[in-house]
């Protein structure tokens, strides 16, 4: 009966360390697993364009209101928003610096100095050709200039990508990056809705020195070279994002993408796995 005693003993105090162990191992995988995935807050249910200002925080525009949003990836929360305009058809935004560059659908192009202190702003309007409708938006550190590409309802065009110069202010369509579609139909899971180009957004990645491009329309991220070569050619998940709006590469040069409230009611932005 002692030796039973003992051995009972024995089991209970393995049961309680086993106990203890798994309850440690739970915990820490909870506190440590990445989040990938952040609900936006109604007033960003309609997110369309987002830009990284540090390690984790956003600056976010949404499509109708005029407003500069900073959302704190840590918090999970909305710290802080900047009023530049009334409001609008706001696309897409891109920070240089001290200044945000908030583009509109219809080629407004807005200026925001010093947007995390005493703001001031000016605008100016891009030249559009018929058809073309403006959403995409970044802004190139190397030549200082802003890249921006145009939704086409036209048919039959070329696809490029075209530089805003900072110091003069101007759109020039002479240097554009010109991109050849053709080989993402063999690359293509499911057939396209609508032309083929329709740029929601854009983000550059310095590490692989590529282009990033995502399509809202046909749901899809192009990554491309300077020189306008598909290197890579994504279907996006559309349990992930059904969606993508806007694009941005964090400082340790992963991937964004905010999602509107489509179809499920609720905006978003999620890390995509690399």
């Amino acid at each position: 009966m002692k030796i039973r005693s003992g051995s009972n003993a024995k089991s209970v105090r393995l049961a309680w360390i086993a106990f203890l162990l798994l309850s440690v191992m739970i915990i820490i995988y909870v506190f440590s697993s990445e989040k990938t995935e952040w609900l936006m807050p109604k007033e960003l249910n309609e997110i369309s364009g987002i830009s990284f200002v540090n390690e984790h925080t956003l600056a976010c525009v949404q499509d109708e209101k005029g407003f500069i949003y900073l959302y704190d990836l840590n918090a999970s929360e909305i710290t802080g928003k900047i009023r530049f305009s009334e409001k609008g058809d706001y696309e897409g935004i891109a920070i240089a610096d001290k200044t945000a560059w908030v583009i509109t659908g219809e080629g407004t192009l807005y200026e925001v100095k010093n947007f995390l202190s005493d703001a001031t702003v000016n605008t100016y309007q891009i030249e559009l050709e018929p058809g073309e409708e403006s959403e995409a938006i970044c802004y190139n550190k190397t030549k200082n200039t802003l890249l921006l590409a145009f939704k086409d309802s036209r048919k039959n065009i070329q696809p490029a990508i075209y530089s805003f110069d900072l110091a003069l202010k101007v759109l020039d369509r002479s240097s554009s990056i010109n991109i050849d579609l053709s080989e993402t139909q063999r690359k293509k899971k499911r057939g396209h809705k609508k032309a083929e180009w329709q740029p929601s957004d854009l983000a550059i990645n310095k590490e692989h020195d590529m282009i990033n491009v995502v399509d809202a329309i046909n749901i899809n991220l192009i990554q491309l070279s300077f020189d306008g070569e598909i290197e890579n050619f994504v279907s996006l998940n559309q349990k992930i994002t059904d969606h993508p709006e806007g694009i941005s590469i964090s400082p340790d040069n992963e991937i964004y993408i905010c999602n509107d409230g489509n179809k499920n009611g609720k905006g978003k932005i999620v890390k995509l796995s690399n």
